[in-house]
């Protein structure tokens, strides 16, 4: 079967201008917002809070991190590290159930011959480098930045190295996410920004930032 044959032709298409293409990975190319949610909500009940949704989830998540936590009350009963290390911990225990989404491995294959895939992210090295080998799409990326916490921190200074590293010009590279931080990244390194809304953010949340925005990866087809 050709890499392309189920590759999101609007998206193909789209990014046949540029050079290179930054990923980002979680909730991007993965889909682990339900994951996350369960996560939450495991937390939230020991905690005697109030449970939520995926869809209140992506209406509620949000950059940094920690105000997320705040806005749900965790923070009220765990330490943000406390929490990141929970986090963390229940996360690498499912990670490996988790699915790309439709699409996604279509395209990395058959951009991986006529541009250069990067994978910035704002989890740990070790657990991109364990992801990417798990879903057998390592050989897709020429670069991948991770970070060296489990505090899902900012992304700017790891796309400041990746840009150098990589040595295409910010004017022929795109990035793709699904998050305000992802704004704010392209932004700092000045480049531009399509957003996929099938992540950790609602469409509506990110409509807010201006950028291009698709509903989800069936709108790229």
């Amino acid at each position: 079967m050709s890499p392309n044959q189920h590759a999101p032709a609007k998206l193909l298409a789209r990014l046949a201008a540029y050079r290179q293409v930054i990923w980002d990975w979680n909730g991007t190319l993965v889909n682990d917002a339900p994951l996350a949610t369960d996560i939450v909500n495991t937390m939230l009940a020991e905690h005697q809070l109030p449970e939520t949704n995926l869809s209140q989830y992506r209406d509620t998540f949000c950059h940094p991190v920690e105000a997320y936590y705040q806005r749900i009350g965790l923070v009220e009963k765990l330490s943000f590290d406390a929490i990141c290390q929970r986090f963390g911990q229940d996360y690498r225990q499912a990670r490996d159930r988790l699915n790309l989404h439709h699409g996604a491995r279509a395209i990395l294959q058959n951009l991986s011959a006529s541009h250069t895939q990067s994978l910035l992210s704002a989890s740990s090295q070790s657990s991109l480098e364990h992801c990417l080998a798990h879903h057998n799409i390592a050989n897709c990326f020429h670069h991948v930045y991770g970070l060296d916490n489990h505090h899902a921190a900012c992304k700017i200074d790891r796309g400041h190295e990746l840009l150098n590293a990589a040595g295409v010009d910010a004017k022929h590279t795109v990035m793709i996410g699904d998050t305000d931080h992802d704004h704010e990244v392209a932004e700092a390194l000045g480049i531009d920004l399509i957003l996929i809304a099938d992540g950790h953010q609602s469409h509506q949340s990110l409509s807010q930032l201006g950028a291009e925005l698709y509903a989800g990866w069936d709108a790229l087809r």
